[in-house]
């Protein structure tokens, strides 16, 4: 038996109804797992990636040698160098700008 609550889309434009609330509750609860994985592929990268300068014996981790890292670790690798590059970038624009000042 339909309830008001089931008529409501055909009642009201614009408002959706309990069939896409639930799709729109399912699409985010995918979304969750998929930031949940993402964050854990991260993470395995990341240490990885401190491992490999541990056993080059390399203090930072961005000098270590990109033939350790894997097919998987070096698109991460190559985006936190990018990063780096760029708060560095940053940080002597600023630093600059205030020694001007």
């Amino acid at each position: 038996m339909a309830t008001a609550v089931d008529d409501a889309p055909a009642l009201i434009q614009g408002v959706p109804g309990r069939g896409a609330v639930e799709a729109i509750e399912r699409q985010v609860e995918e979304a969750k797992a998929l930031v949940n994985a993402e964050k854990l592929r991260l993470r395995d990268v990341g240490e990885k990636v401190m491992q490999a300068a541990a056993a080059a014996g390399k203090k930072f981790w961005w000098e270590v040698d990109v033939e350790a890292l894997g097919k998987e670790e070096l698109p991460v690798f190559d985006d936190a160098l990018k990063r780096l590059r760029n708060n560095v970038r940053q940080h002597v624009k600023n630093t600059l700008a205030k020694a001007k000042q």
